[in-house]
């Protein structure tokens, strides 16, 4: 039999197994799209079913010890039990008699049978593949070009299955998407070998041509230029098996390949016309009705346009030229193969008849504006470090009135989807998701990279106002001490520059706290838990001559590590303190977490596990086609979270006090502009990026308006306005003229590593931060987008190399590049 080709959606071959009596429905479908329930639960149980239960019941169909195969009694099973007499009443022989009967003597026991040897055939996989179509557009289904035989038998042709191969396998891969893939050729075989053959006619040499292949290979010919082993980063226990990337120089003219491969355990068989499911509840084996799948639905894909009348995605629902050059692919996305981009879920969505496209709140000139700084900062500061492969960056611009995403830059550039397999795009989705290129990294994709650093000072200073109601000295410590009142009222000593938060002890610069006793070298400069200030700076430094008062304005400015962890002691440091102590003492066996001002102030800002919906309040007769757990779509972002959060956690003095400075949290750069958003104008607003649906304009949520102290939260915003002033964004800011209106604050993470179960801090490369907000003179008219306030966010992992490893010196100057390409603040043209 020859392989199976495929059209543009589905196409159902019916295929007779001879012999068998079977009639199968091979389905060979597009990654992404849904395939409807093929089993009936409600109807009544047809003769096969019944017939498969009772002889599980009668333990004359069980499962093996191997692989979940299961084996059948054979044939003379009656006469084996009578002549061993084992203990079978006369109503219990007669009764497997009978079912003996009719699974060997009747039509519905043949196909009783031929199920089950289809499913012990497809416990075993093969799979093979090629990029014979690298450098071109790749349809829905390429087909494949490839034949497998019987290795026991090499008259016997495998027919292609049809699988849809589980996107567990997507490790093939190797963490990099790979483009001009075919379709899988898969085979099943009980002997567990099979080989692979096909022919390649080449009009010219060519240096590398890949296959991939799930299962272990056993001989290759012709020899390969290389064979990579492939490595799945996240295994499971069900769902082990060996795949591997091979590699042919192939030369001139007509090209033979034969690849013998092992198969591997496949804990997922997906045949069509398979009536045989394994369930973990209760434990044991299914039988689920099959009949012909029927083609589902017509994509209906819808133009999307910018703010400003770009056209971003044509009716076909592919991405167009102004969509890559804007770096908004990865948004788009394309209708067919990528079902939780914007184009894929609008093509899926029940709309009204009448509208024909959607318009996003992206303007294209800032969008624009991000993504050329983006990418010419990260290019000039990090070409062709270690960590090009590895570093990732986003900014995004949201309108600090009422929420609307203005850009969504990122780096590295999104892929054009046009160029991969739909497999490729879906199962690399699901293996590698933080490195996945599709994604909108903006607010998707978030792991321990997504660390603020310093920026989330903001939100410890935001809590600690809150704290501060009815609370003078709090207050106080926030407005600031001279410097001859610093010491006794603060716990803090003006030459602090490490501060342990469990001993609370200060540690001067170039301080020693034990000497070798032979020789006198020091050996102990810190406390375990300790925490310093950039650079090792004392406090004393931040004091200004002509203020000479120390407060949460000098802290911000110069981001203070010390000063902020002993403000969130003042505030919290109690409850984890008690917490701590019962949990060593156990008095209590499980203590409870501590009800922390900073989880509810978070909380309130719109930290947590709740995602932010981009696609609010829809047209009541518009029904949205979205991801069924919520985060896996394009328009659910997650905002991130302090691991103050999560319950059961031990030692929280130090997560306490590494959360304060924005370590031990996770954050996307979409809630950081949102924070920035509200700490500029006191509205917390809810991110949102459809203008209008049609002819309708999108329903927008009014901001809420959490109450602060308006006095103190005027000292952070004064403490915001200096850092690109005076403070650790000064330097990229230089050029702007003085007093015009930029907001930010920088902000550096640790990136920890794991090694042998503990976490190794590591300084080889952080996470750099900026995020703030612009005024410009005019921003109270809103019509005109050069005069429109906005705030924004920048963040840029792995940010490596001398000078270049600061949110300061990395996403600062991200920002001023952005800013004055749109507002031209600096002095000095260039």
């Amino acid at each position: 039999m020859k392989p199976v080709t495929s059209f543009i959606c589905l196409i159902i071959v019916t295929a007779v197994l001879t012999g068998a009596g079977l009639r199968l429905h091979f389905l060979q479908k597009n990654a992404g799209q849904t395939q409807a329930e093929t089993g009936e639960k409600n109807s009544p149980a047809a003769e096969d079913e019944k017939l498969f239960y009772a002889l599980l019941d009668a333990k004359l169909i069980k499962p093996g010890t191997e692989n979940d195969q299961l084996i059948i009694e054979p044939p003379d099973f009656i006469l084996k039990i009578k002549a061993e007499q084992t203990g079978f009443s006369a109503d219990e022989i007669e009764k497997q008699e009978k079912l003996v009967n009719a699974l060997y003597g009747s039509p519905v026991g043949r196909f009783v049978r031929t199920q089950v040897r289809l499913w012990n055939e497809s416990r075993h996989l093969a799979g093979i593949r090629d990029n014979r179509n690298k450098g071109a557009a790749v349809s829905a289904n390429t087909g494949s070009q490839w034949q497998a035989y019987e290795t026991e038998n090499p008259d016997w042709i495998f027919p292609n299955t049809g699988d849809r191969v589980s996107e567990d396998f997507g490790y093939v891969n190797n963490g990099k998407l790979i483009p001009g893939f075919s379709d899988w050729f898969t085979a099943h075989s009980i002997s567990e070998s099979v080989e692979f053959r096909t022919e390649i006619h080449a009009e010219n040499a060519v240096p590398d041509f890949m296959v991939q292949v799930i299962g272990t290979p056993v001989s290759v010919y012709p020899e390969p230029k290389g064979m990579t082993a492939c490595i799945n980063p996240n295994p499971q226990k069900d769902q082990t098996a060996d795949a591997c990337q091979i590699l042919f120089s192939l030369k001139k003219g007509i090209n033979e390949i034969k690849i013998k491969v092992k198969s591997v355990q496949n804990k997922e068989p997906r045949i069509a016309g398979l009536s045989i499911r394994k369930i973990s509840n209760p434990p044991g084996f299914e039988w689920v009705k099959t009949k012909p799948v029927m083609l589902s639905p017509s994509l209906k894909p819808l133009k999307i346009f910018t703010s400003d009348k770009i056209e971003l995605a044509d009716d076909a629902g592919c991405p167009t030229a102004q969509s890559e050059k804007l770096g908004l692919t990865s948004l788009t996305g394309m209708a067919d193969r990528m079902p939780y981009s914007l184009s894929g879920i609008l093509a899926r969505s029940i709309l009204p008849s009448n509208m024909k496209s959607v318009t996003l709140t992206i303007d294209s000139r800032i969008q624009q504006a991000a993504q050329e700084s983006l990418e010419l900062k990260i290019k000039e500061f990090f070409q062709g470090d270690k960590y090009s492969e590895e570093r990732r960056g986003a900014i995004v611009v949201i309108d600090p009135e009422n929420g609307a995403v203005l850009a969504a830059a990122q780096y590295p550039e999104p892929l054009n989807p046009r160029l991969f397999h739909p497999w490729d795009l879906a199962s690399f989705s699901k293996i590698y998701p933080v490195k996945n290129p599709m994604i909108v990294k903006a607010w998707q994709g978030l792991d321990k990279h997504n660390a603020p650093g310093s920026t989330f000072k903001t939100v410890t200073a935001l809590s600690a106002m809150e704290a501060a109601e009815g609370n003078n000295a709090l207050k106080k410590f926030i407005q600031g001490f001279s410097r001859s009142e610093f010491e006794k009222n603060t716990g803090l000593s003006l030459n602090c520059a490490s501060y342990d938060p469990v001993s609370m002890a200060c540690v001067p610069p170039d301080a020693c706290l034990l000497y070798h006793p032979v020789t006198k070298k020091c050996v102990k400069k810190k406390y375990p838990y300790s925490i310093d200030n950039f650079s090792d700076a004392p406090l004393s430094s931040s004091f200004e001559p002509n203020i000479n008062t120390f407060g949460l304005r000098q802290a911000v400015r110069d981001s203070v590590n010390v000063w902020f962890v002993r403000l969130a002691l003042l505030f919290d440091g109690k409850a984890a303190l008690e917490y701590d102590q019962a949990f060593a003492a156990r008095r209590r066996e499980n203590p409870v977490m501590p009800d922390f001002q900073l989880v509810r102030t978070a909380q309130k800002l719109g930290f947590g596990d709740n995602l932010i919906d981009l696609a609010p309040n829809p047209p009541s007769d518009l029904h949205l086609f979205r991801h069924k757990s919520g985060e896996g779509d394009v328009l659910s972002a997650r905002p991130g979270k302090p691991d103050l959060m999560n319950p059961k956690m031990q030692g929280l003095v130090n997560v306490l006090a590494k959360s304060s400075i924005g370590h031990s949290v996770t954050v996307s750069p979409l809630q950081m502009a949102r924070i920035s958003a509200f700490i500029s104008n006191k509205k917390l607003v809810s991110p949102f990026i459809v203008q209008s649906w049609g002819n309708h304009d999108a329903e927008i949520s009014k901001p809420e308006k959490p109450v602060f102290d308006d006095g103190l939260l005027d000292i952070l915003k004064q403490g915001m306005k200096a850092v690109p002033e005076t403070g650790s964004a000064e330097t990229a800011f230089k050029k702007f003229r003085k007093g015009k209106g930029v907001f930010g604050k920088t902000g550096t993470a640790n990136v920890a590593l794991y090694e042998r179960g503990r976490e190794i801090t590591q300084k080889d490369f952080f996470t750099a931060w900026f995020t703030g907000w612009y005024e410009p003179e005019n921003s109270k008219d809103k019509k005109n987008s050069k005069d429109k306030k906005i705030a924004f966010a920048c963040m840029i992992t792995h940010a490596a190399g001398k000078g270049k490893n600061t949110g300061g010196s990395v996403c600062a100057p991200v920002a001023a590049e952005m800013l004055n390409r749109l507002y031209n603040e600096n002095e000095v043209k260039e």
